[in-house]
């Protein structure tokens, strides 16, 4: 998962927040409530 992470995160790193929010938005796979729980994912972006 982090490989793919990162391959995920790179290429979008110099785009506006609110791109890289749509990105990973379409991107990381959504949890289901009836699926179990493999791995939790948190992402937190800084505007400096």
């Amino acid at each position: 998962m982090f490989k793919n992470l990162t391959e995920l995160l790179f290429p979008i790193h110099t785009k506006p927040m609110e791109e890289q929010h749509q990105t990973l938005h379409q991107n990381l796979p959504v949890r289901h409530d009836d699926s179990p729980r493999i791995e939790d994912v948190v992402v937190i972006g800084v505007r400096i």
